[in-house]
């Protein structure tokens, strides 16, 4: 998994650490107070082990808050297994920022142009 600092981090995936290690991914909707403090957040790339993915797939249960299921989930489900969860944390946020709108396409093709 990809992971990244970031300043603002409303709409964003944060990374979940115990001991240093990544535990989990939590969701802006289901993060608490405290938890939306954190700055590392989720850069939405993975690496699985095929076969571990098809029987965390099988285990993800639908959020209730958005009806959605979630692939962060898988994260859990492999630390609950006792699974190695590896992290690489990118230095620079733009290069793994999200384009879910015109305006961040704008700043993806404004950081590529100054690259």
């Amino acid at each position: 998994m990809v992971t990244t600092l970031v300043k603002k981090t409303d709409r964003i995936r944060r990374i979940i650490r115990k001991h240093g290690k990544v535990t989990g991914i939590i969701e802006e909707k289901d993060a608490t107070a405290a938890q939306k403090k954190i700055k590392e957040i989720n850069s939405g790339i993975y690496c699985f082990n095929w076969k571990k993915l098809d029987w965390a797939l099988s285990k993800i249960k639908k959020n209730k808050l958005k009806g959605e299921y979630y692939l962060t989930d898988t994260i859990a489900l492999f630390k609950k297994r006792g699974y190695s969860i590896g992290s690489y944390k990118v230095k620079d946020p733009a290069e793994v920022m999200g384009i879910d709108n015109i305006e961040r396409l704008k700043e993806a093709e404004r950081f590529l142009r100054r690259k």
